[in-house]
């Protein structure tokens, strides 16, 4: 019956967010190099044995860095507000490595964020640890995906280790076992993501790269119970027979997410997401259209909407 109400133009309950969520983790560059941070030069050559090997740069001995980026979006469709915390987590079998490197210094580790827009542009700091992982430069395209971004978002003062994060107060033992952490955070007010860290090797040009999505539209509002066929521009350096679009809003909904509908067969082209609403949706929405290469790189467009009588 659900398959039979999708395919008659019905929005699939899965591409509606009513809550707290983490939609997007993106990384840029898409393949993280030593060579792309200020503070390469200060880095040990190889992977220390122990963690007091390790020289963390401080800021007197380093320039301003012009480190990549995390983008981070955000979703909260109750408007309750957003605590944010962001670390890296290389885990070998028992646990972050970082909470020996850091724990003199954890605000350097998991960092603080109360965001007001649903996109929250980080610089990603560089992680002593990788230098040991990516090793001695190469001619060919080497990965290693030896670490993960992780990001919990809370509503204010609903996650204790959060929020103490924000007095200060570092749970080093929580935070270095992510997957436990969840256990301490309500359901309902919080979202946990991760995402692989693309750490490369290579000195040639060829890297991996995020998909651009540009919108091919002005328009976005429609009536209650009606639908809107959204038109994007999407092209892709790589791409995987995985590679697909997502859409998702906070009023309404969008087709099924699956790559029977949104598979992405090409490099450069157009495609369309059609969004819907139902007779009881009214007001501001956001909407948010993710692509996903199946290689490493994921783009992301934002925008807000108006579901509504049309005289308005």
């Amino acid at each position: 019956m659900l398959l039979l109400t999708l395919a008659c133009g019905a929005p699939d309950p899965a591409t509606l967010v009513d809550e707290l969520r983490v939609l997007v983790v993106q990384s840029e560059p898409a393949d993280i190099r030593l060579s792309d941070f200020s503070s390469f030069s200060e880095m040990p050559p190889q992977l220390p044995s122990t963690p007091d090997q390790i020289t963390i740069p401080t800021e007197q001995e380093t320039t301003e860095p012009e480190d990549p980026k995390l983008n981070i979006v955000i979703a909260d469709p109750l408007q309750e507000g957003v605590e944010v915390a962001v670390w890296i987590c290389t885990n070998l079998g028992d646990g972050c490595l970082e909470k020996d490197i850091y724990q003199d210094n954890p605000a350097d580790w998991i960092q603080y964020y109360q965001p007001q827009e649903p996109e929250l542009s980080i610089p990603l700091p560089l992680n002593p640890l990788w230098a040991g992982f990516i090793g001695q430069p190469t001619e060919s395209n080497e990965y290693f995906l030896a670490s993960l971004v992780w990001v919990l978002a809370c509503a204010p003062n609903t996650c204790d280790p959060v929020t103490k994060l924000g007095t200060g107060q570092v749970d080093l033992d929580a935070f270095s076992d992510p997957f436990s952490l969840i256990e301490q955070v309500p359901l309902q007010q919080s979202s946990l993501a991760f995402r692989s860290l693309y750490l490369s090797s290579s000195t040639t040009s060829e890297r991996l790269q995020n998909p651009t999505i540009t919108p091919l539209f002005d328009e976005l509002s429609l009536t209650p119970g009606n639908s809107l066929s959204l038109e994007f521009e999407v092209e892709m350096t790589q791409r995987s027979d995985e590679a697909i679009i997502y859409g998702y809003t906070t009023l309404g909904g969008f087709g099924t997410n699956d790559l029977v509908n949104n598979g992405l067969s090409f490099f450069q082209g157009t495609t369309s997401l059609q969004w819907f609403t139902t007779e009881a949706d009214e007001g501001e929405a956001q909407l948010f259209s993710i692509v996903d290469d199946g290689l490493g790189g994921i783009g992301y467009w934002i925008d807000e909407g108006f579901v509504g009588p049309a005289n308005q």
